[in-house]
């Protein structure tokens, strides 16, 4: 089941933009450790994107099928500065929908051949990551890896915390 739904940045508190990316970034965090708590790790809960500047498209499809299954793509009135498509059929994995291309923040097609050390080092620096945005509550960011996400998806996941919860822009 593919929902869509809209987060308005508007009421009393209305935050700029990098403030209200930031604040999405920690919604979505939160729902997932909820639903990964309530349904387990690999119960197929993804949200694709929630950000108010990229919009992911994602689906177990041939190109040729998704601006069929995403009507909103045939919308002329629909523009976009820029679009990425990754398009793969992997003969090496099981398909699954979390490690499916495009991810969040990238597409990537390879091989990360020194991912367990990179997990490792992310994962022993989560004691000590600090955000002066997010604070105290930077702990509720991580782990930024799993060994429930593709190489790809933890180059992603840590990509997105360090352009997020930082002052690092991305070029």
């Amino acid at each position: 089941v593919t929902e869509q739904f809209f987060v308005t940045n508007t009421g009393s508190k209305k935050y700029d933009l990098r403030t209200f990316e930031r604040e999405l970034l920690r919604i979505r965090k939160m729902c997932e450790d909820e639903a990964a708590a309530m349904l387990g790790p690999e119960s197929g809960f993804y949200i694709n994107s929630l950000s108010s500047q990229t919009i992911t498209y994602k689906g177990q499809l041939t190109p040729e099928q998704v601006i069929q299954y995403y009507l909103d793509l045939q919308d002329p009135a629909f523009i976009s500065h820029m679009s990425l498509v990754h398009s793969r059929f992997s003969t090496n994995t099981f398909p699954s929908w979390e490690r499916a291309q495009p991810i969040r923040m990238m597409c990537h097609n390879g091989e990360i051949n020194t991912l367990r050390g990179n997990k490792n080092w992310m994962y022993s620096r989560g004691g000590i990551m600090a955000s002066d945005y997010f604070g105290n509550s930077t702990q509720q960011l991580l782990p930024a890896t799993s060994d429930n996400m593709s190489d790809s998806g933890n180059l992603d996941s840590v990509l997105e915390l360090l352009s997020k919860a930082s002052d690092r822009s991305l070029p």
